[in-house]
């Protein structure tokens, strides 16, 4: 019971920082086109 709960905090916290990863990637590039334009 316990490492089922464990592993759905992991697992939420791993989309969270996966979904911060990409949003980071996702506005770099924004800013890269931005700039070049």
């Amino acid at each position: 019971m316990y490492l089922g709960i464990h592993s759905s905090a992991v697992e939420s916290a791993l989309s969270t920082s996966w979904i911060r990863i990409i949003q980071y990637n996702y506005t770099l590039k924004q800013l890269l086109q931005y700039s070049s334009t």
